[in-house]
């Protein structure tokens, strides 16, 4: 049985510049909140896997950021109601962004995607 053939018996195997479904499942879980250490331990070296690896640690960061940053400025009542809508648009960002990791969508934020840049080359993190 030559090699082409066993292809046929493969679900999916890597392509120049496609992720394999490990990897669409992988950057689908970076964006679950408690699963996203997940992809983090596994130290794949998938350019894929690592852009949505960063990108949900900006929204998550943001996210945390402006909750604290709604909590000192505004009294409680408004602070509340604040983090109640912050909450759903985070929460269907996440979605959105979990549903074209798993496609193996590279979608990237048009407001983090600056963001993304500045962090990674301070932090020198994309080495």
């Amino acid at each position: 049985m030559s090699e082409q053939d066993n292809k046929l018996f493969i679900e999916e195997w890597e392509d120049e510049g496609k992720p394999t479904k490990e990897d669409k499942v992988l950057g689908a879980i970076c964006y679950a909140h408690f699963l996203f250490l997940a992809p983090f331990f596994l130290e794949k070296d998938s350019e894929f896997l690592k852009f949505h690896m960063k990108q949900w640690w900006i929204l998550y960061v943001l996210f945390v950021l402006i909750n604290i940053i709604s909590m000192i400025f505004f009294p409680i009542t408004i602070s509340l109601r604040l983090l109640g809508l912050i909450w759903l648009v985070y929460t269907w960002m996440c979605i959105f962004a979990w549903y074209r990791a798993y496609r193996g969508i590279k979608y990237e934020f048009w407001f983090l995607a600056t963001l993304i840049e500045i962090v990674w080359e301070k932090l020198e993190w994309n080495k």
